[in-house]
Parts: C-alpha cells; structure tokens; sequence
C-alpha cells in the first residue's frame, strides 16, 4: 500500500465503522484481516481501501461468518466461488455460551462474552448472540433453565461493567439521560446503547432500571439535560403511556425511546411527541451524536 494514501488515525476509523480500536487491533493482530502503514513512532495509518475492506468485513459478520474465515473469502473475493463456511459462526457461539450457562457458571460466561466481544462488534454480540439466547431460555420452563437465565443476565452486567471500566467517560453538565423502564431485570436496549455512547464519546447520565418517570423531570432540570432517552424491550407495567405522556408535559427536554417497546408502539410515541430511535443500534448512537 502507497503510504501516502494512508492518512487516517484508528481512532477516526473506529469512530467511522462503529469497530472498536481494541477489535480492529485484534484484526490485524490475530487474523491478519487489515494491514495498515505506520509513521516514524509506529502509528497506525488507515486507507480509503482499509475503510472499505472494514465495511466488507462486517458486511460477512452480519451473515454469519466465523472471523477466522473472513480473510480466506476477502483474499478470493474475485473468484467465482466463495470457500463454504462448515458451520454458522453465531450459532455456534450461541452453542458455546448456552452450555456455560446451563452449568450456572457465571465468571465463565461473563468472560466468554468479554472475548467475544474482542473479535466482533458489540451490537452483533448483543443482538446476534444473547438476546436469541435470553428470549430462548425465557420460553423455556424447569429451575434449570430460569436459573441458566438469570445466570446470562449476571454475566451481561458484568460484561457491560468490565467494557465501561475500559472507557473514559465525559463528565460535562447537559448529558443526555439514560433510564431502562422498569420492570425488567435485564434490558439489552438499554445496556448496549448505554455502553456504546459511552465508547463512542457520547456524554450520558446512566440512571438504571428502577428510576420512575415521574422523577426525571427534576433531574433533568438538575442536570442540565436536554435530553431524555428511555430504553424498554419487555412490556412494563400497566399506566407506562400515562407516566410517559405526563413527562412530556412537564419537562423541557426532548424525550426519545428505545428498544423493542418504541418499535411496537410508535404511533402512541408519535402522538405524544417521543422521538423513537432506530432498533439498529449503530444508527441509534450516529442519531445521538448528531443531536
């Protein structure tokens, strides 16, 4: 590669693809997947080509593909044929993690989750492998199987904890706030939009799952926030739609909603002047950094 064509720093390729330093490290590392130049003090420098051998590699994630196979299929994207892939690699990882949690093993779990982590972007990990895996144990009854779950949702905290631990957060006053509706012991919406804005430099007040609606409007106001951002994929409580519309009636910052719940009910949020952010949670963090 012409170095003159690398100019970009890891940081403004990871904040471009939504891919982690730490994971495209990894990449080039472990997989060989990019090769990017470096200045005189040994600085990685990125091409437009490394950008768009990036997006071709989440591109194959996104349909399943095992990161130790990307590169064998890049290296004969030209061919006619692709090499096949034996087994999905997601399945294979929801196979994986299923056992660790059936054996209630939860340190295990948490740390199969961080490694992952390292090798595929965060909303795949999230989306792709626990939440299939929580709603498949959710469905399914015996003290096992509930026990497996609640395993799965302790090693998900300790996950998330461990990735913020890692990150710096801004502590600036106008943060955007950051609620999970409560009534649920675990919302992946939540915890994920949480972790990635904090990763991509985004200032946010965390408040957890069991703060009522009631008291953001204070907090808001306290905080210097313009902005309310409530996560829910379970259905809550009976009266969540009058909380929520006496809040937009009483606060001054903009109120959006997340997560599985806003998707199903849009036309209430609509009529009540919520914003609802994508279900695609990269988009939903490029949406708040543009606020």
């Amino acid at each position: 590669m012409n170095q003159n064509n690398a100019i970009f720093p890891i940081r403004h390729i990871s904040e471009l693809t939504g891919v982690l330093t730490v994971t495209l490290r990894a990449w080039e590392r472990r997989f060989g997947l990019l090769k990017p130049a470096r200045t005189a003090k040994g600085h990685r420098l990125y091409s437009e080509a490394d950008i768009t051998r990036v997006k071709e590699i989440l591109n194959l994630l996104n349909q399943g593909m095992a990161i130790s196979q990307v590169r064998q299929v890049l290296d004969q994207k030209n061919n006619a044929k692709h090499p096949s892939v034996a087994a999905d690699s997601i399945e294979d990882l929801q196979r994986q993690l299923l056992q660790t949690v059936m054996g209630l093993d939860v340190l295990a779990a948490s740390q199969f989750i961080y490694d992952t982590g390292k090798n595929y972007p965060i909303a795949m990990v999230v989306e792709r492998l626990v939440r299939p895996l929580k709603h498949r144990l959710s469905q399914t009854s015996g003290a096992i199987h509930q026990a497996a779950a609640s395993s799965l949702v302790l090693a998900m905290q300790m996950f998330m904890a461990r990735r913020l631990s890692h990150t710096h957060t801004k502590t600036e006053s106008g943060k955007i706030l950051f609620v999970g509706m409560q009534g649920e012991d675990l919302c992946l919406s939540y915890d994920l939009a949480w972790v990635m804005a904090a990763e991509a430099g985004i200032a946010v007040s965390a408040l957890g799952y069991q703060l009522p609606l009631a008291a953001l409007e204070e907090l808001a106001a306290s905080q210097q926030s313009k902005l309310i951002a409530i996560w829910a994929d379970a259905e809550p409580h009976l009266g969540w739609e009058n909380k929520l519309r006496d809040l937009t009636t009483k606060t001054t910052s903009k109120i959006y909603m997340g997560g599985e719940l806003a998707s199903r009910h849009q036309s209430f949020l609509a009529s009540i002047a919520v914003n609802v952010l994508p279900l695609n949670m990269e988009l939903t963090i490029k949406t708040l950094k543009d606020l």
